[in-house]
């Protein structure tokens, strides 16, 4: 898995944990600091081939080797 992969799984993780939901594409792209949200699909996308992220591309959900999975939903 590469850097910034790893980072990025790190920056799901610690948002689930903090707020119970994952974030957005562009949250993950703003914390990044990428220029485009299609490195951070790149990398979701690596990170889902690899068991981490859930194979959902229309949210992000953490993968099989998690206890739980959690959708990115609004909550109050």
């Amino acid at each position: 898995m590469s850097d910034h992969a790893t980072k990025i799984l790190e920056y799901i993780l610690e948002v689930v944990e903090t707020t119970g939901a994952t974030p957005s594409i562009r949250a993950i792209q703003k914390h990044m600091g990428f220029a485009s949200n299609n490195s951070v699909r790149h990398y979701l996308t690596q990170l889902a081939e690899s068991g981490h992220l859930g194979a959902d591309t229309r949210r992000i959900t953490l993968g099989d080797r998690y206890a739980v999975t959690v959708h990115d939903v609004a909550t109050d």
